[in-house]
């Protein structure tokens, strides 16, 4: 579980320090802001899909990308309209109090900026968590031998690698509640693994012979496009 450790570190850590920096008012508003991106982004994935360039393979849908992208441009959007509402906010709150309680206001402000900087953390190491899960099973499924795995993407084994420790933490179940992508992906990653695994080596011949012998496949068999694709 070191790398999903290290990855809680980096993403709380960051939020925490961001909390010290600024302060409650600010980290309140992205709190309500994040809430709020990630209610509406399923809703607006769709339409938001029409106007951005987004993969036209299904593949990109079924893994969550319009609602990823929905939740980027809506959280872009709070943290644009956020920037002169604390302005005000806090000219309104300076001009108010007193100088005595300002000190106070200042204080609570500070610690509610932590306090809220932390939370955020774990409320954003979530929704990495999530988007990184379905991108992990598939890299599990689709685990290469070790000759392939030496010339795969640095990417490909990372996502595998923290998939694996946010299961040995138990935050795999946590992470499926963020998570934008549909069963069907995971059906169909179920089935890819299961042919990548078994039409390689030495089970090739024998699972493509299986395979058109199945009786739900028997008519189909006698096509030259099925032989073709099986390379029978």
């Amino acid at each position: 579980g070191d790398s999903a450790l290290m990855l809680f570190l980096l993403v709380v850590g960051a939020f925490t320090l961001l909390g010290l920096q600024t302060d409650g008012l600010r980290m309140g508003m992205l709190f309500v802001g994040t809430l709020l991106a990630l209610i509406f982004a399923p809703m607006l994935a769709g339409v938001l899909g029409k106007f951005i360039n987004l993969p036209e393979h299904p593949l990109w849908w079924e893994l969550g990308a319009g609602k990823i992208w929905a939740f980027i441009i809506l959280m872009t959007a709070v943290l644009a309209g956020t920037q002169p509402l604390h302005r005000k906010l806090q000219h309104h709150i300076k001009h108010k109090l007193e100088t005595n309680r300002l000190a106070e206001w200042d204080r609570v402000n500070s610690i509610a900026g932590i306090t809220l900087g932390g939370i955020l953390g774990v409320l954003y190491l979530m929704l990495l968590a999530g988007i990184i899960t379905p991108l992990g099973y598939a890299a599990t499924q689709l685990r290469p031998s070790e000759t392939a795995a030496a010339n795969e993407p640095l990417g490909y084994p990372l996502a595998a690698r923290l998939y694996r420790d946010f299961r040995t933490l138990g935050l795999d179940k946590s992470a499926r509640l963020f998570d934008p992508a549909t069963d069907r992906y995971y059906d169909a990653t179920d089935i890819a693994g299961l042919l990548y695994h078994n039409l390689r080596g030495p089970n090739m011949q024998t699972t493509r012979t299986r395979l058109v012998a199945y009786p739900a496949l028997v008519e189909a068999a006698h096509t030259q496009h099925l032989y073709n694709i099986l390379h029978l």
